[in-house]
């Protein structure tokens, strides 16, 4: 019988580590499980069991109890219960998305990847494709390109002659490389010599080993793991070396070169020790290096805040912190888990970690986040080579004379020009002194977003089109090869290497400034092309909604914000054009790309989302505050935000706190919106117009300050008449005169004041004879009424034959629809109208005509109530008066008509056509009349019909000939009687043939001809029970007081 061997149990099993492999490392653990029980010679069910529970660990068993879990009655039952728990936490798609992403390590052999690629294959239910999925995934990732090349010469290869070929071959380079490394001895001798002549440190363990031939037998050190004692052992077994990166072997027994080339770092007198680093991009494992002489760069610098000593190391891999540090920072930052490894200069131990953090760095006025790997312990605060050379405090290589020019063009000074001291600081929040230092960088230079790279899509079938270069002027060519120079240099241009099929011509553009000039590229057949992304864009409206109250403003602008986005790498080749120097590509965006704007104002929208008091459109940034504090705090968050994603601004066309502000050519103020200057001296610098374009050109630019001038649709009267279809060309004293009115009342047009949705609002409305008027206006703290926004425009030549009520009920349509992003939504505002019958229309309980009530339905999502104000006090009566012109085509009004045309056509009786009626109507001559009335307003009320349909004016409509009351059409005289009769079909009484004809029709004195009709019907009179001979009355009989006594017979 075999001996029981005394065996230590396997670990207990770690449930919380990593749930998504939980499946596969519970299949590991309980095999290994089940291997111990075999050889501790267990065999009694009930202690299997037990001791599988005990084993696992507590957190198995209170797993298993939330879970409602038995044991049952064998270890293996048990296991598959589990593994089936753990299964099921496991989407398939995410295994086969793990197979998938499965690649081989860094150093690491084949038989150590293809156990993970088989322990990953086996959860994905492949079934019989497993192996050749294996076999595929080898093939196509495995690091020797050579071997690979190899494999594919091969037909119908299976995993394992795939396998077996790549055993062979790594054994074979691990040989050989054995066998060179054995005869070129002198020669690594003198690498090591090299190294040494450094002034390594004291036990430099990571130094090559190197056997002294002095040394005794018994000095011997291994040649895998390095340690004294023994030749060679397994602990280096499948293990990377972290010098060259070989297999089988630590760095502290090394004999071969670094694959990294060596970089001393500073040149180390006697007593100084100098700096080795062997790096590996995208790695997780640091060495680091630490000066102690007098020459080191330690200088005074802020972290979150924290004033500390920060040794700038360009030999350091990272940023290290110490928890001292960490803990006394003011601004506390979040801490994460960290999987990197940091190998202190001489040591094979890691330090040991808290945790990594992005800190704000700042020293020497540069400021930048950072990632910072946090000490757990006591140390010094290192900032590693790449993060120096981000703060720009580490330069390699002599200094950037353009750079320096660049940065010395920002003085904060020339920001703070202009600014009273007041200003400058309030209580409660920084001064502007402090906000500028502190963000000094976002002043900087061109910058480059981070984390994003814009694309470029094309439609379908796109075909590339590649244009002839320009030619350079020879003037300009100096200044434009000194242009791509300075493009290349920032990075925004690069060359092109290879064929390229879209490719663009080169613009130049001079500028003002002499021997300047801006360089761009001729998109256009691009642009055929390109997908436009079809970002929103806010309306200026949008923008300045939330600006009530706000007493100061600073105005921003991104510097040459098309070059601070960057290009994804497969989209650049689209965006390449042809220079003197050959073919270049743009990395950034460019103006003149369609979709540029559309990608920008995205952009800023992700930078700036968020932001209390902080709006933008395209790269015009403006940030307000209703006190100094408040926006102090508001720009510095702007700031801080802009140099997170390395955007930066042109300090130039910066303007920081002013009470007073232009923005998209509106000047900002507490007092409201108003023109800004260059817009009134443009109009009033205007010339006569000698043409109709011109006229039109006039009417364009005054049309855009039409918010801020009431009476601008009256004045343009008679310039807007000149720009008709047919209309002669006479430029004469009543043009001349309105040309010269409207620039007097623009030049005197006042401020609108923002919009605050607190205060109570009114919509006032007009309707004239040619025209529709609307203002929008609040009720101010104080008591007073200030306008919001004026509008009006010209009514079509249909809507101008509308009766009066039904403009009256269209100008309370326009206004509302015109100012709907200010009034959709409101729990209540008023309407303000000088016709009183609209109170009643807009009722909840009235049954308006069809045309109004239509329009009652295009607004039926706002809440309002509708106030009668008299005509003179009614300000809205001018613009209706002269109103703007009407936009084409009027798609409110092709809307209203087809709707209005269903009701009419609906209220027709079923036995007439529309086209009788119409003809009828035209020669009826009370209809007509009334008709004229509707339009004009002026009523004859000679005859008695026209008298009682004045009565009922607020009901009449006309449509296509066709005089309505409410949804029932008049009749003409001409066709009453045929309308009588058929309503009559059938022979009802009075009652019933009425209720027939209310439903469709209706005309004055309808339901007394309706009884005359019927009382003179023939076949109602022939049928009627009435006799012409009146019977006596019947009498009953008196009941007998006996039988027999009275008698009776039929006859």
């Amino acid at each position: 019988m075999a001996q029981a061997l005394q065996l230590t149990a396997p670990d207990a099993f770690d449930i919380d580590s990593d749930p998504l492999t939980r499946a596969q490392r519970w299949k590991t653990w309980a095999r290994r499980f089940n291997s111990y029980i075999r050889a501790a010679g267990i065999t009694d069910a009930t202690q299997q069991l037990e001791l599988l529970v005990y084993t696992a660990g507590e957190k198995l068993e209170d797993f298993m109890e939330d879970n409602s879990v038995q044991k049952g009655k064998s270890t293996n039952e048990l296991i598959q219960k589990l593994q089936e728990i753990f299964d099921q936490k496991n989407s398939v798609v995410f295994l086969r998305y793990q197979f998938e992403t499965c690649r081989q390590g860094e150093g690491e052999s084949i038989d150590a990847w293809y156990h993970r690629l088989r322990k990953a294959a086996d959860q994905c239910e492949f079934g019989e494709l497993r192996d050749s999925l294996i076999r595929d995934k080898v093939v196509a990732h495995y690091r020797s390109e050579k071997i690979r090349r190899e494999l594919l010469q091969l037909n119908d290869i299976c995993l394992a002659d795939v396998l077996k070929r790549i055993r062979t071959r790594e054994a074979a380079e691990q040989q050989a490389q054995a066998m060179e490394e054995n005869s070129s001895g002198g020669a690594a001798a003198m690498t090591t010599a090299n190294v040494a002549a450094l002034g390594p440190p004291r036990a430099r363990p990571s130094q090559p080993f190197r056997r002294d031939p002095a040394m005794k037998d018994g000095g011997i050190s291994c040649e895998r793991c390095g340690r004294p004692g023994h030749r060679t052992c397994e602990a280096a077994r499948d293990k990377a070396c972290r010098r060259c990166g070989k297999i089988g072997h630590f760095a502290r027994a090394c004999r071969g070169t670094s694959r990294i080339p060596v970089r001393a770092v500073n040149e180390p007198d006697d007593h100084s020790y100098g700096q080795v680093e062997y790096l590996q991009d995208k790695s997780t494992e640091h060495e680091l290096f630490s000066l102690r002489n007098s020459g080191s760069a330690w200088t005074q610098a802020t972290v979150n805040g924290f004033k500390t000593t920060l040794l700038i190391d360009s030999g350091a891999a990272c940023n290290i912190i110490d928890r001292e540090a960490f803990e006394r920072m003011p601004q506390k930052a979040r801490l994460q888990a960290a999987s990197d490894r940091v190998y202190p200069y001489g040591s094979q131990q890691p330090l040991k970690l808290l945790g990594k953090t992005d800190l704000q760095v700042s020293v020497f006025g540069c400021q930048e986040t950072l990632p910072f790997l946090v000490l757990d312990g006591k140390g010094a605060c290192i900032i590693g080579r790449r993060s120096a050379e981000d703060l720009g405090v580490l330069r390699v290589g002599p200094e950037d004379k353009a750079a320096c020019e660049l940065r010395s063009e920002c003085p904060t000074d020339r920001l703070l020009a202009g600014v009273p001291k007041d200003l400058r600081q309030s209580p409660g929040a920084p001064s502007l002194d402090e906000i500028l230092k502190e963000n000094a960088q976002a002043f900087d230079g061109i910058g480059c977003l981070k984390n994003y790279a814009a694309r470029i899509f094309l439609e379908e079938g796109a075909r590339p089109v590649c244009h002839p270069p320009s030619r350079v002027p020879i003037h300009l060519a100096p200044a434009v090869d000194a242009e791509l120079q300075y493009l290349e240099e920032q990075g925004i241009i690069e060359p092109v290497e290879g064929p390229c099929p879209w490719v663009s011509r080169i613009v130049v553009v001079p500028k003002e400034a002499p021997g300047e000039i801006r360089i761009t590229q001729d998109l256009r057949e691009l642009n055929k092309s390109v997908v436009r992304e079809r970002h929103p864009i806010p309306t200026f409206e949008e923008v300045t909604v939330d600006m009530a109250g706000a007493t100061l403003f600073s105005e921003l602008d991104v510097a040459k914000a098309f070059y601070q986005i960057p290009v994804s790498e497969e989209c650049r080749h689209l965006l390449t054009f042809s220079t003197p120097r050959g073919l270049r590509r743009l990395t950034r965006l460019c103006m003149g790309l369609s979709t540029a704007q559309e990608i920008l104002q995205g952009v800023m929208s992700s930078v700036l989302a968020g932001l209390s008091k902080v709006k933008w459109i395209h790269d015009d940034i403006i940030v307000y505050g209703h006190s100094v504090a408040e926006h102090h705090n508001n720009l510095r968050e702007c700031l801080q935000r802009l140099a997170q994603h390395g955007l930066t601004l042109n300090p130039a066309k910066c303007k920081l706190a002013r009470t007073q502000v232009t923005f998209m050519g509106m000047r900002l103020s507490k007092d409201g919106v108003r023109p800004t200057e260059s817009k009134l001296e443009a109009v009033n610098a205007f010339a006569e117009p000698t043409n109709v374009t011109e006229v039109r050109s006039f009417l364009g630019l005054v049309n855009y300050l039409a918010a801020f001038t009431p009476r601008l649709a009256d004045l343009a009267k008679p310039l807007r008449n000149l720009t008709r279809k047919g209309q002669p060309w006479a430029w004469a004293d009543l043009e001349r005169q309105a040309f010269s009115d409207i620039k007097s009342q623009i030049a005197s047009s006042g401020s609108l004041a923002f919009f605050n949705h607190r205060l109570p609002t009114q919509l006032i409305v007009d309707a004239g004879p040619a025209g529709l008027g609307a203002i929008l206006s609040q009720t101010q703290s104080d008591g007073t009424r200030r306008p919001i926004a004026y509008a009006s425009r010209t009514l079509s030549n249909v809507e101008q034959r509308y009766s009066q009520t039904e403009k009256e009920a269209l100008a309370v349509k326009f206004g509302c629809l015109k100012f709907q992003f200010y009034l959709h939504g409101a729990p209540m505002f008023t309407v303000q109208t000088d016709h009183k019958p609209l109170v009643a229309l807009f009722g909840s309980s009235s049954r308006p005509p069809p045309r109004i009530e239509r329009m009652a339905l295009r607004i039926q999502h706002m809440k309002f109530t509708v106030e009668y104000q008299p005509g003179p006090l009614n300000p809205a009566d001018v613009l209706s008066r002269q109103p703007l012109p009407t936009p084409a085509p009027n798609v409110g009004e092709e809307l209203d008509a087809l709707s209005i045309a269903a009701v009419v056509q609906a209220a027709v009786p079923n036995a007439l056509s529309l086209t009788s009626v119409q003809n009828s109507s035209q020669k009826d001559a009370t209809i007509q009349a009334t008709i004229r009335a509707l339009e004009t307003g002026r009523w004859s009320l000679e005859s008695a019909e026209l008298r009682s349909l004045h009565a009922l004016r607020h009901e009449l409509s006309a449509v296509d000939g066709v005089l309505l009351r409410g949804q029932r059409i008049i009749v003409p005289v001409a066709l009453r009687r045929l309308v009588l009769d058929l309503a009559h079909r059938g022979h009802q009484c009075t009652r019933k043939t009425l209720d027939r004809l209310n439903i469709k029709v209706w005309w004055p004195r309808m339901q007394l001809e309706t009884e005359r009709f019927i009382a003179t019907c023939r076949a109602c009179l022939a049928t009627s029970h009435a006799a012409d001979v009146t019977a006596s009355p019947l009498k009953p009989t008196p009941i007998p007081k006996a039988a027999w006594l009275t008698l009776g017979r039929i006859c």
